[in-house]
């Protein structure tokens, strides 16, 4: 069945496909009685149709010829598993197939909306609960990890910069500035894979715990609990400073102290204080 073929075509294919060939399609599918034209914004319809029409209503042309369509794929009635062993293999993947809807279910749009929150895209469920340090977290899920503010490794978490083992390179721009160039040189140049623990010794994680989604939302709710301004500050300008040379740090920095010392909600906070009470802050 053609859903059974990559999308992208197979190397055999790619070699057959001429500049002709993408001329023809072009010339045959790419006409307006053939497009979808989708806007998005803060407009709304009858502010923006009037200057499509007016943009595009003279672009005229015959339709052009359907492609054909593939056949409906029959379902599968049954769970199957199907494990290839590649001991060489740098990462592994897990792919969960099932026969969708059509494109014309009325509620093919939420259907997708689910299927990404669920497990298509990086930040998904499935993606976010193996990629979240439960388990590893090598090339792609290490950069990831390396991207966060904060990192909560659960015990059994595996991390590993392998793109050394891929003839790659990967994790040269963050590894160094969060645990040192010689820990990016052991790690970058051996590929070697360090446990939660190490992580920790390291300083690539914050903390480690047995249960990972607890401890993360812990540390956000105290993160979410201080004066925004004042987080949002010191996340700025511990990577501005880092870029500067100390005396034009310290400068920078007692410039954002004086301008939050003038913030609602440091004064908020003084008087939360001589309360006794948690401050209210409101990002002002």
């Amino acid at each position: 069945h053609r859903y059974g073929t990559s999308s992208m075509g197979t190397a055999t294919s790619l070699k057959g496909i001429t500049v002709a060939d993408f001329k023809a399609f072009h010339a045959a599918h790419y006409r307006p009685a053939n497009a979808v034209l989708v806007v998005a914004g803060d407009v709304t319809a009858a502010a923006i149709v009037p200057q499509l029409e007016k943009a595009l209503g003279g672009w005229k042309g015959a339709p052009g010829s359907k492609p054909a369509v593939a056949g409906n794929a029959a379902q599968q009635t049954a769970r199957r598993v199907f494990l290839i062993d590649k001991p060489d293999a740098a990462q592994s993947q897990i792919r969960i197939g099932w026969v969708g809807v059509a494109r014309s279910t009325p509620d093919y749009f939420p259907l997708r909306v689910l299927n990404t929150i669920l497990g298509e895209a990086f930040t998904s469920r499935l993606n976010n609960n193996l990629r979240e340090v439960h388990g590893y977290a090598y090339g792609g899920g290490f950069e990831l990890a390396l991207a966060c503010d904060i990192r909560v490794a659960g015990r059994a978490a595996r991390f590993a910069g392998v793109g050394v083992k891929l003839g790659l390179t990967v994790s040269t721009a963050r590894l160094a500035r969060l645990a040192g160039e010689g820990v990016a040189l052991d790690l970058l140049l051996t590929g070697r894979a360090v446990d939660a623990d190490e992580a920790l010794a390291l300083g690539l994680v914050s903390a480690v715990a047995d249960d990972v989604q607890a401890e993360a939302r812990r540390v956000a709710d105290v993160v979410a609990s201080r004066a925004p301004l004042s987080v949002q500050a010191n996340k700025v300008g511990l990577r501005h400073c880092a870029r500067l040379p100390l005396a034009e740090a310290v400068t920078y920095e007692r410039g954002e102290w004086a301008r939050l010392q003038r913030t609602r909600d440091h004064r908020e906070a003084v008087k939360a204080f001589f309360a006794k009470r948690a401050p209210e802050f409101t990002g002002e």
